[in-house]
This record gives C-alpha cells, sequence and structure tokens, in this order.
C-alpha cells in the first residue's frame, strides 16, 4: 500500500466521509452568515469609523466611548478597470470618510476629488504599493466629482443634499 492509500485508510477510520461533508458545509455556513452579517441587508457594507481630532480613531476604541458626534459613516468607491463603482453617491451633507480601493490595475493613477466649480480640493497618487486612500471630508451641499487624471470617463459623481 501507498503512503496516500494509508493515509486515507486512516482519515476515513478516524473520521468517515459523511462527517468530513458534514464538517465542510458547516465551515461553509459559517463563513456565508460571517459576510451576510458584515454587508448587511441590503448587500453593501456600511461602516461607521470614529473621528477625533481631525483624524481616524482606533478601530478598538471601547464601544461608547466615543460620542455619536465623533461618529462618521464611510463612503467606499473601488476604481476598476471600467471605472468607478459605484458611479454616483447621494447623501446629506456632513462629515463622510471617503474610502476609495484601487484595482484598476494601472501602474500609477492620480485621484482628484473636485467640487462643482472643477476646484481640486484633494489629490492622491496611488500605485501598486499603495491602493488604498482614505480621507475623511466635510461635505457641504453640493456636486462633487471623483475623477482620475488622464481618464475623463472615470468619473464618480458625489450629490450632497
Amino acid at each position: 500500500m501507498s503512503k496516500q492509500t494509508i493515509s486515507r485508510a486512516i482519515l476515513n477510520h478516524i473520521c468517515p466521509p459523511s462527517f468530513q461533508i458534514i464538517a465542510i458545509a458547516l465551515i461553509i455556513a459559517g463563513i456565508t452568515a460571517s459576510a451576510c452579517a458584515w454587508l448587511g441587508p441590503a448587500g453593501k457594507a456600511e461602516l461607521t469609523v470614529p473621528i477625533t481630532k481631525g483624524r481616524v480613531a482606533s478601530r478598538s476604541a471601547p464601544a461608547g466611548s466615543l460620542s455619536t458626534q465623533d461618529r462618521v459613516e464611510a463612503e467606499t468607491v473601488t476604481l476598476t478597470s471600467a471605472g468607478f463603482e459605484p458611479s454616483e453617491i447621494r447623501r446629506p451633507a456632513g462629515r463622510v470618510l471617503l474610502a476609495v480601493n484601487d484595482l484598476s490595475g494601472l501602474d500609477e493613477t492620480t485621484l482628484r476629488l473636485e467640487n462643482e466649480g472643477g476646484q481640486v480640493l484633494h489629490e492622491v497618487t496611488l500605485g501598486r504599493r499603495r491602493q488604498r486612500w482614505r480621507k475623511a471630508v466635510d461635505f457641504t451641499a453640493g456636486a462633487y466629482a471623483l475623477t482620475v487624471a488622464g481618464r475623463p470617463e472615470w468619473r464618480c459623481q458625489i450629490f450632497i443634499y
């Protein structure tokens, strides 16, 4: 008998195939339940990150240690090879953590947050080593755009009411 045959015989003796299948099904169900709980009922990730003195506070801050005014919602945007997902955001005025993940595959990407007059409010260059940008922004009512330099078709419109 080969080593593989002996190993399989021992495994089947210790844990019969029916139990192996049940164990795998329970693991998959647990992963699925965790993902559903994290994504929420609409399938959209909602993240609330505490902000203190203009900086994102540690996620390990004790629950209830920060007031409601110190917390900020996050808007997550992903840049793909086809542009931004989502391509449009509508939300009330106020502070928001703008979280951009660059999955475009480009060597270098220059992101710009512009107001409706075209004024650049924030600009950052991402690359293969840095693919995430997080910025707490105080939005007032109006229209904004998240753009990529040199790619006018890649645009995420942000409408603040």
